[in-house]
């Protein structure tokens, strides 16, 4: 093999991994944002009264404050923030508080895993906490709606 074809073969080897590189070391920037603006959706799509619509607000806020956050990382690490996913709101167990609380939930516990990066570990603390105040305002609210019953 000469050398030009080397050259070459090693780019086109590289090509992949410089792509990844540019689009920064945090590639669940996007799951994440859907799956909080399908949560906070869900919240905002469901009546509530009293107390209960108090907790969702807080929620609500939260959920946003979350949103902002993973907003300003994915702008510095260089993602599409304006790439959103498809929205996976059909009906399931337990209505919109129980769907938006799981998927709460589930990021919280992706969030749980450490991240080697002092300021991926930063941005874990900041958004947890959104999240953590998000799913206890979430579950005051079920909480309150189920005692009305």
């Amino acid at each position: 093999m000469n050398f030009k074809k080397l050259i070459l073969a090693f780019i086109a080897l590289m090509l992949p991994l410089l792509a990844n590189a540019e689009h920064g070391a945090h590639p669940h920037y996007l799951h994440a944002l859907s799956d909080l603006r399908t949560a906070r959706w869900l919240l905002e799509n469901r009546p509530a009264d009293g107390e209960a619509n108090a907790h969702k607000a807080v929620a609500v806020r939260e959920i946003t404050a979350a949103i902002d956050e993973i907003k300003r990382a994915a702008i510095d690490d260089g993602r599409d923030i304006h790439d959103h996913a498809e929205m996976d709101v059909s009906p399931g167990r337990g209505g919109n508080f129980h769907q938006a609380l799981e998927l709460l939930q589930n990021l919280r516990s992706d969030l749980a895993n450490e991240e080697d990066d002092r300021i991926s570990h930063r941005l874990h603390y900041r958004v947890g906490r959104h999240i953590d105040a998000a799913i206890n305002a979430t579950e005051r609210a079920i909480r309150d709606i189920e005692r009305h019953r």
